[in-house]
């Protein structure tokens, strides 16, 4: 568990290049270091070098494969906790028991505790609700499931950037995207090779090539799949997690929007791809019994809270219907990891 806060050092041009290269996705071939090396004009061996000692030095959480959990079963939600202030570090630590919990964060407000749930079905899901209801020093418990996904991509650029320019590609805009959650198809071997890639990728010449060896199957076939994972959206992207506190993006705020209903895929689908400072970008089912009635969600990195504040005025003003809204900091991480499938 992480305080958030400011523990970022310089970093030189050459790493700034390399995280944002692995951001932007690893290769899915046998050498995918080489191919990025040639891209920056450097060698295999150096990029190597350079990618594992910035893991080493925390900022690289992780390198390996994001898919959509829905594609693959598993149906998430957002559930927001009310709780006594003595009671608050017990909670989260309980919480954080649950396989299905992937990030965990403090934020301000009167709920203090937002996380990610994913589950294989209802079942599941409710018994990690009522086990969480019934603990002592929960006051309130607000559930916010997810209806659809705009955008889903935390690469924040390292590299300068301009007011109106970005060093990352923006995401295509997708707002058919929950039109391609059909369950995916899968063979005992795809589960097999999902659940290793939602492991960790070594940072070597040759990523694939232990996963390969442990499936008994050529890197070949391993790869051709991973190719049909991403032409097919079962895989979100492969690549890193950049860890954006230590790189210095230390302000973030999870920004709830008031939209009209009619209005949301047009506005989420505009935001996922002109908006380089969100990551996240969902419409979430409102909780009118709760009085909360925000239903578009976006996560704004910024290197100060003045610069997410920023941004969201500047989205106010760029997207005609984005009503009121609420930022909530986020103060603590208590878990932030990738779900391991299957």
């Amino acid at each position: 568990m992480n305080d958030v806060s400011n523990c970022s050092i310089e970093l030189y041009s050459i790493d700034r290049a390399i995280l944002d290269a692995l951001q932007r996705g690893l290769p899915v071939t046998e050498r995918p270091f080489a191919v990025i090396a040639r891209d920056l004009g450097m060698s295999e061996r150096q990029v190597v070098a350079k990618a594992a000692g910035l893991k080493r030095a925390g900022y690289i959480r992780r390198l390996g494969a994001f898919f959509s959990s829905r594609r693959l079963g598993y149906r998430g939600t957002l559930i927001a906790l009310s709780v006594e202030e003595d009671r608050l570090a017990a909670t989260a630590n309980f919480v954080n028991r649950f396989s299905g919990v992937t990030h965990n964060y403090q934020r301000e407000g009167k709920y203090q505790l937002w996380f990610t749930l994913l589950t294989l079905g209802a079942v599941e899901k409710q018994a990690v609700l009522s086990a969480l209801a019934e603990m002592d020093g929960v006051d309130d418990l607000m559930e916010l499931p997810s209806e659809k996904a705009y955008k889903i991509r935390v690469a924040l650029p390292m590299e300068e950037m301009g007011e109106n320019s970005a060093f990352l590609p923006p995401e295509a805009p997708r707002p058919a995207m929950e039109e391609t959650n059909a369950l995916a198809e899968l063979d005992s071997l795809d589960r097999k090779l999902i659940h290793l890639l939602s492991g960790e990728l070594p940072v070597r010449e040759t990523p694939f090539e232990p996963l390969a060896r442990e499936l008994k199957i050529p890197v070949a076939e391993a790869l051709a799949r991973i190719e049909g994972y991403l032409s097919t959206g079962v895989m979100r992207r492969l690549g890193i997690v950049l860890a954006h506190q230590r790189a210095g993006y230390t302000a973030n705020g999870l920004c709830a929007w008031q939209v009209p209903a009619g209005q949301a895929d047009e506005i989420g689908a505009a935001i996922a791809g002109a908006e380089p400072r969100v990551s996240h970008c969902y419409l979430r089912r409102a909780a009118p019994a709760k009085g909360w009635l925000y239903t578009l969600y976006t996560m704004i990195h910024g290197h100060s809270r003045e610069e997410v504040e920023t941004t969201a005025e500047k989205m106010a003003a760029r997207y005609r219907g984005l009503g009121d809204r609420v930022i909530l900091y986020s103060v603590k991480e208590w878990k932030k990891k990738s779900l391991i499938y299957f």
